[in-house]
C-alpha cells in the first residue's frame, strides 16, 4: 500500500514539476521519497522563464561544442553510442531537425544529462524562432 502511495504522489507531482537537477533556477517545492531514493522535486509556474541572458543557440550548437567536441566525437561516433541515425545527428547540428523525445532520452542516457534538458533547449530555441513571425501578426480586436 505505501509503494502505491508513494507512486501516486510521484505520477501527480510529475505532472506539475521538474526534477531539480533538470532545472536549478526554480525554487524547491518538496522531496517524494521513490524507491530508496530521494527524488526533488520543482514546481512549474504558468510564467515560468529561462534565464534571458544566456544567449540562445541552436540544440545542434550546443551539442557540437558542448559535448562532441569536447569528448572527441564525431557524429558516426556517438549514432553507434546511441542508435540515432548519423544523418539525424549531422541535422541536429545543422539545425534542419529538431530534438524529439525520444532522441532527448538517448542523448541524455550517452551524455549524463537528463531529457528534459534537450527538451527545453529545443523548446526555448523554437519558442524564440517563433516571436517575431507572431508578434507580427496583430489580430483585429472589436
Amino acid at each position: 500500500m505505501a509503494m502505491r502511495h508513494i507512486r501516486a504522489i510521484t505520477d501527480e507531482a510529475a505532472k506539475h514539476s521538474l526534477t531539480r537537477s533538470a532545472v536549478s533556477a526554480y525554487p524547491l517545492r518538496g522531496r517524494v521519497r521513490q524507491g530508496g531514493t530521494t527524488m526533488e522535486l520543482i514546481q512549474l509556474t504558468p510564467h515560468s522563464e529561462v534565464d534571458p541572458s544566456q544567449p540562445l543557440r541552436a540544440p545542434g550548437d550546443i551539442l557540437l561544442h558542448a559535448y562532441l567536441i569536447p569528448n572527441a566525437l564525431n557524429p558516426a561516433q556517438l549514432a553507434r553510442r546511441t542508435g540515432i541515425p548519423a544523418h539525424h545527428i549531422k541535422a541536429f547540428i545543422a539545425d534542419t531537425h529538431p530534438i524529439t523525445p525520444k532522441i532527448a532520452i538517448r542523448l541524455s542516457l550517452a551524455f549524463d544529462t537528463t531529457a528534459f534538458y534537450w527538451l527545453a533547449l529545443q523548446a526555448r530555441y523554437d519558442l524564440e524562432r517563433a516571436k517575431p513571425v507572431v508578434c507580427a501578426y496583430r489580430p483585429l480586436v472589436d
